[in-house]
């Protein structure tokens, strides 16, 4: 019997070494050619591995690396000792005669794609300095892959910065639920290229054509679980701010692939009647600011949804238009 076994278990030693210098030698292939296929998904994961840590810090889950500079997607990344995006730090306890607004939000907020100095945040702290006689600093709390839970435990954390005022650019999707991932595939997408080059193509399946992307939101919002989770978790939000007296602006970004024909007005419905009608908060609807605009006028790139520096203008006006009476 030993005599028959031993050549079943040559073929499978010499399967499994065979399959291992495979994946090897794909992955040197992949770092050494990455350039020549680098895309929207590749690079959120070279974001990933490279600017996103895991976070100690009840709800957080994970947060920017703090010090850390990258480029992606064309721009640089840099963040502070707090890991925010941003190229100064801020002192606590707040200054004398500093106004501060902590904008909470997603990958939007942050400036996927977009210059530091192009963001809606900072475009909105440039017109507020320019516009009235006070200081502001206009911070930018924005992590890619956030949620509403995410966003809520940011605010938490940051109140020692002392805001005046706190914006949430809401998104359509920060009603998700976020999965993280185990040790070993937590390893393989902070290390692998091959790990990113598969991710990319099963990616690209999932999600082609227009029906999925607006089936898969829609369908979130027909999840009673997963609204009144959103509901606890934004109205937790606005509590802690009336708690604090700091204003509460609520800014509802509209999702960037159709403008005129917008799929999701349900949605915008569904935050107004269960949120925000229910609040004494501002909220400001994005979405008519957007619908004469074309798509490769807002857009980061053509496989990019996320908006770019024209995009981010047009929220930080609006934002402007909407609170300058307040601050």
């Amino acid at each position: 019997m030993a005599k028959k076994k031993t050549p079943i278990l040559k073929k499978v030693s010499l399967f499994i070494i065979t399959t291992l210098v495979v994946i090897f030698l794909l992955e040197i292939l992949l770092r050494s050619t990455y350039s020549l296929y680098s895309n929207y998904n590749t690079e959120m994961w070279r974001y990933s591995s490279e600017l996103k840590q895991k976070s100690s810090y009840p709800g957080l889950g994970h947060e920017h690396v703090p010090n850390k500079t990258s480029f992606l997607y064309g721009v640089e990344i840099k963040t502070n000792s707090l890991g925010l995006r941003a190229n100064k730090e801020y002192k606590i306890p707040k200054p004398r005669g500093i106004k501060r607004i902590l904008i909470l939000g997603d990958s939007i907020t942050m400036g996927w794609g977009v210059e530091y100095n192009n963001t809606y945040p900072k475009v909105l702290e440039t017109l507020l300095n320019k516009n009235t006689n006070q200081t502001y600093e206009v911070i930018n709390t924005g992590v890619g892959n956030y949620n509403a839970i995410n966003e809520l435990a940011t605010l938490k954390k940051l109140l020692k910065l002392e805001p005046d005022m706190v914006i949430l650019g809401f998104y359509i999707n920060d009603i998700e639920e976020i999965y993280y991932c185990s040790e070993i595939v937590c390893w393989l997408e902070r290390n692998s290229y091959l790990y990113a080059f598969v991710y990319d193509k099963i990616i690209k399946l999932k999600y082609r054509g227009e029906t999925n992307y607006k089936n898969y939101y829609l369908n979130l919002y027909k999840d009673e679980k997963l609204r009144n989770n959103l509901k606890r978790t934004l109205n937790q939000m606005i509590q802690i701010a009336n708690n604090n007296s700091i204003y509460f602006i609520f800014v509802n970004i509209p999702e960037f692939h159709e403008f005129k024909n917008y799929p999701f007005e349900e949605v915008d419905q569904f935050i107004e009647r269960e949120i925000i009608n229910n609040s004494t908060i501002t909220y400001i609807n994005l979405l008519p600011k957007f619908k004469n605009e074309t798509l490769e006028n807002i857009w980061v790139s053509y496989e990019d949804p996320h908006p770019n520096a024209k995009g981010h203008r047009i929220i930080a006006n609006s934002i402007f238009q909407k609170i300058i009476n307040l601050v």
